[in-house]
């Protein structure tokens, strides 16, 4: 969250007492949403260093050669390490610090944020947007632009309503148990897959032990402890009917 206005009531601070801030180039656009049935657009900032980082002085726009002045943030303005703030993007005159002077249009436009000489400090340039449908970047700070589908985040990290593939990622936890060891996997529902396992990594024949379907994304089971010193294990997913 950002910290915005005088740090503490009216009493001065000595320099000491001010936080030690990190790279304002490190800021990121990392999510937005230009089309909304109730409420005003909105944008996200997120600051990937673990200090705060001084937003005073910069400045945001909706484009990217500038014809207007702009408002930059007020003094005392930072945005908290590994953090997230939610700007409103309503026309106007911006009357607060995470009120911004300009909408985001729904056939799609360009996101930048600068220093208050002008350098680029981040940009991001979107198309047709859909109602109620966020984008921005995936994990956050990334390079890669998806859609959030249903799970807009404001103020929080970015997180898929389903994996980028298409529901082919898989997650298995290890855990040991009395008596061998509980093997809990998550992907898709009703996915099929086959445990095998082979004395060794590079033999040929790997040996089935167990075929599992998914239900509710999850399915779980307990390998029992083998004499054998070391067994090696891998998963594959089965065709539709095997």
């Amino acid at each position: 969250m950002a910290k915005r206005g005088p740090l503490g009531n009216s009493r001065l601070h000595r320099l000491s007492d001010l936080p030690l801030t990190g790279e304002p180039l490190g800021l990121r656009i990392n999510e937005w949403m230009a089309s909304r049935r109730n409420g005003p657009d909105w944008l996200e900032l997120f600051n990937p260093e673990p200090r705060p980082v001084a937003l005073s002085g910069l400045t945001m726009s909706d484009r990217l050669v500038q014809q207007r002045s702009l408002d930059p943030f007020p003094p005392l303005t930072f945005l908290e390490g590994n953090g997230y703030w939610q700007l409103v993007a309503d026309a106007g005159l911006a009357k607060r610090a995470d009120q911004l002077g300009f909408k985001l249009r729904r056939s799609g436009e360009t996101i930048v944020l600068a220093t208050s000489n002008g350098v680029l400090i981040d940009a991001v340039e979107f198309g047709q947007q859909q109602r109620d449908v966020s984008e921005g970047r995936y994990p956050d700070g990334a390079v890669q632009i998806v859609s959030f589908n249903g799970t807009p985040t404001p103020d929080r990290p970015n997180r898929l309503a389903k994996p980028v593939d298409d529901g082919r990622e898989l997650q298995l936890q290890i855990t040991r148990r009395e008596g061998g060891l509980r093997l809990l996997l998550l992907g898709s529902d009703r996915l099929r897959v086959e445990l095998q396992s082979s004395d060794a990594i590079d033999q040929a024949q790997w040996k089935p032990v167990v075929a599992v379907t998914l239900f509710d994304g999850r399915a779980e089971w307990l390998l029992t402890a083998q004499e054998t010193v070391q067994l090696y294990y891998r998963l594959l997913v089965l065709p539709d009917g095997e």
